[in-house]
Parts: structure tokens; C-alpha cells; sequence
């Protein structure tokens, strides 16, 4: 038969509730060091900037440092230019540098009362043909008559192109007599009769270059003719001369020694 449990005590312990625990915190080996934020990077103030060489616009009292008004201030205060030739208040040494004809340098006078009239007259056209070739055109087809003390004596028929020229452009005359001045010493008017130019008392220069070419080209075709190697040429061939090209200007003497083709 079974025994009963005594009186007074249970049959069984009752279990302890559970009590929560904290979870175990990770044990850290060793400290982490915390990440410093970097400060942050003073941008400098943009000020606006006036015109090259003004201080830029900012508030009363204050004073920027390195701001590029004041850096193109500084540049343009020292600005120089240092090339010679670029600076325009450098005058050059040399009296032709920087002239652009020969109108910026003095003329050289013509003793025309020392040289025959011709050689005068010539001189007097080519210094012309450099500063008025507008002039030249006209005065080169001009017959030189005379050359005298305040006036100069030319020929041209009066219905001709220069005597036509000269009508309508009185700017001609105005510039001759300037000329005149300027190489010969003294203004001298401008005559002209009515004639034709003429070799060898009424001269042009158109006439004289003229006769001087076809004297040069009879030389040279004279020579050539001459020649003993041309010769034997065209006698091997049984050829003959047709032509002859001149290639070079007839040799002169200095202008002021050349005279009139006899």
C-alpha cells in the first residue's frame, strides 16, 4: 500500500522565475580613438572689382587681403613698357626709321645754274617720279624750251593730253611750283607754248628714253650680228638672225651728266 507525503510539504519545489539579464556588453580589446571633424576651409569673400587699377568695392573698415582687385592694382601701378619699339614717346636715333617716303627727309637741292638746262630738267623729274608719279606723267611728255630764274618754259601742243591735264587739274601747277621750290631753290612758274617736243632743241624725257632704247637695241643687234660664233651658228644651219631680245637697260651716266642724243 502506498506511503502518503507527509502533511505539510510540498511534492515538488517550485521553480524560481527567471530573472532578464542585461546582454553582455563586447569587450573592447583596446580604446578606439575617435575621428576629430576637420575644420572647415575659410573661403576668401569675392568683393567686386571696379575698373583696371581701382581698389575693389567693400564694407567701411574693412581691409581684404589677396583679393584680385588689389593684385591688378599692383600690376598696373609698375606697368611700363620696356621695347623701344613699341614705347610711342621713344623718338628713334635714326631720321629715317619710322618715315614712311622720302617726304620725311630733306630734299637735296639741284644747282640747275651749274648744269645744262637738260640735265637740270632730268634730275628734276626723277626726284618727282618718287613723290608724284601722278606729275611725272604729265611733265615727261613736256619739251623743255628753257630754264630761267623764277619760270620754266615747256612745249606741248595745246589740244595734247599733258596741256589737257593741266587745265583741268590746277592741283598740277600748285605742285609743280612747290617742287620747284624744294629742289631748285626758288619757285619757278610753269610756261608752256604751244609746240611739239623735239629732239634735239625742245626735249621730253619720253622722246629721249626713246632714242636712248633704240640706240641701245641697234648696239646690241649690231653685235650680235657681228659675233663670230652667231655667225658660224646660223652659216652651219643655213639660218639667219630674225630677232634680237635686249634683256638689259642701256648704260647711262649719273643723272645731271647724260645730255640730250645728239
Amino acid at each position: 500500500m502506498p506511503m502518503a507525503a507527509p502533511v505539510g510539504r510540498p511534492a515538488f519545489e517550485p521553480v524560481s522565475p527567471a530573472v532578464a539579464r542585461p546582454p553582455a556588453q563586447p569587450i573592447a580589446s583596446q580604446p578606439i580613438a575617435s575621428r576629430q571633424p576637420e575644420p572647415p576651409v575659410r573661403q576668401p569673400v569675392q568683393q567686386p572689382v571696379g575698373q583696371f587699377g581701382q581698389q575693389p568695392v567693400g564694407h567701411p573698415g574693412q581691409q581684404p587681403v589677396g583679393q584680385p582687385g588689389q593684385q591688378l592694382a599692383r600690376a598696373g601701378a609698375g606697368f611700363s613698357l620696356t621695347n623701344e619699339d613699341l614705347d610711342p614717346a621713344q623718338t628713334p636715333a635714326d631720321a629715317e626709321a619710322g618715315c614712311p617716303s622720302s617726304r620725311c627727309l630733306p630734299r637735296e637741292s639741284i644747282a640747275w645754274q651749274e648744269l645744262e638746262p637738260w640735265d637740270a630738267w632730268e634730275s628734276f623729274l626723277a626726284k618727282i617720279s618718287a613723290e608724284n608719279d601722278l606729275l611725272w606723267a604729265v611733265l615727261q611728255d613736256l619739251g623743255l624750251v628753257s630754264i630761267s630764274k623764277g619760270a620754266i618754259r615747256l612745249a606741248s601742243p595745246a589740244t595734247g593730253f599733258a596741256q589737257t591735264q593741266l587745265r583741268e587739274n590746277p592741283e598740277f601747277r600748285t605742285g609743280f611750283e612747290h617742287f620747284t621750290a624744294e629742289y631748285f631753290g626758288e619757285v619757278m612758274r610753269l610756261e608752256i607754248i604751244d609746240a611739239n617736243p623735239s629732239l634735239p632743241h625742245m626735249p621730253s624725257l619720253a622722246l629721249v628714253d626713246a632714242e636712248r632704247n633704240r640706240r641701245h637695241r641697234a648696239a646690241i643687234c649690231s653685235d650680235a650680228e657681228r659675233n663670230p660664233r652667231i655667225r658660224s651658228l646660223l652659216s652651219a644651219f643655213g639660218g639667219e638672225l630674225l630677232a634680237v631680245e635686249v634683256l638689259e637697260a642701256p648704260p647711262l651716266p649719273p643723272l645731271g651728266q647724260r645730255g640730250v642724243p645728239g
